[in-house]
This record gives structure tokens, C-alpha cells and sequence, in this order.
């Protein structure tokens, strides 16, 4: 977020630099847009919203985790290990057995996303959970922000959002 990053001290020496001459600045939060526009006077601020944004911190972030976290607590997912996520439809096209056969132990893995194979997920190890369903915006939100990895195992991009 801007306000978190202006409090570093090296983003000083950044700031200086992006706000002299920008003709428009994007963003991804209404907050961040509200602060640059008043604390930086500055006119030609856009917003384009991204829900990982909006959502953190947020109301909407404390209902939506509370039900991943009671749905998947039941099933033994430790929140407080960390974790590797893998979103999305689970197409052949994800590789996802790639991702299960080279998962280590020491680590959890959280395959979120509706599955969409012919194989079962009912033998996974200990440590690798799926939540298999389609994921509101906020759902994808909240998981990417606690997640430690994020994990990619594709054999091909071609068809992926």
C-alpha cells in the first residue's frame, strides 16, 4: 500500500523521483488513491481496484477467512505453519501433480480452486488440503495474503487467467 511503503526510509529517495512529473498514477485501492490526490496534492490519481487491496484488513477479510479457516481447521490445516497456495481451476493444464509429488513434508500446501480432474484427491499426504470450490475475489484475496508461496506448477500457460 502507498501509506506503508512511504514510511520506509529509502522510498524517500523514490518518492521524490515518481511524483515529480507523472501524468497519471494508478492505483489499486481507493485508500491509496485518497492519500496521494490530499497528501501529495497530487490531481491525476486513477483507481483501479484490486480486491487483494481493498479487502486487506478489512471486515470482509475477517468473515471470509474465519470460514476457510473453520473449514479447513476441521480437516487439520495448521494456520500457523506456513503454507504454499495453489489457486484456480485444477485443470490438467496446472501440473498439479507436480506440485503433490515434490510438496515437502516440513510445509503445507493449500490446492484451492475447483477441481477439475479425474483423479481423486482423497489419498493426498498430511499435508497437502484442497478446498474444492469456486473462490470469491475475497476468498483469493485473503489466501493469497497469508500464504507463504505462491505455487505455479504448469505444464502449460497457455489457457490461464
Amino acid at each position: 500500500s502507498v501509506d506503508g511503503n512511504f514510511k520506509r526510509p529509502i522510498f524517500d529517495f523514490f518518492k521524490k523521483r515518481l511524483f515529480r512529473c507523472p501524468t497519471r498514477l494508478l492505483v489499486h485501492s481507493e485508500r491509496d488513491r485518497e492519500l496521494l490526490s490530499t497528501k501529495y496534492s497530487l490531481s491525476n490519481v486513477y483507481c483501479v481496484p484490486c480486491p487483494i487491496y481493498e479487502n486487506s484488513g478489512t471486515s470482509v477479510e475477517s468473515e471470509v477467512i474465519a470460514e476457510l479457516e473453520n473449514y479447513l481447521t476441521l480437516r487439520g490445516f495448521d494456520w500457523a505453519r506456513p503454507f504454499g497456495l495453489v489457486a484456480g481451476y485444477i485443470r490438467p493444464n496446472k501440473g498439479i501433480e507436480f506440485a503433490i509429488d515434490s510438496w515437502p513434508q516440513s510445509y503445507q500446501l493449500l490446492i484451492a480452486g475447483q477441481w477439475m480432474l479425474d483423479v481423486s484427491y482423497d489419498r493426498l499426504p498430511a499435508n497437502i488440503f484442497v478446498v474444492d470450490r469456486f473462490l470469491t475475489d475475497s476468498e483469493l484475496s485473503c489466501l493469497i495474503l497469508r500464504a507463504r508461496f505462491g505455487v505455479l506448477p504448469y505444464k502449460d500457460i497457455t489457457e490461464s487467467g
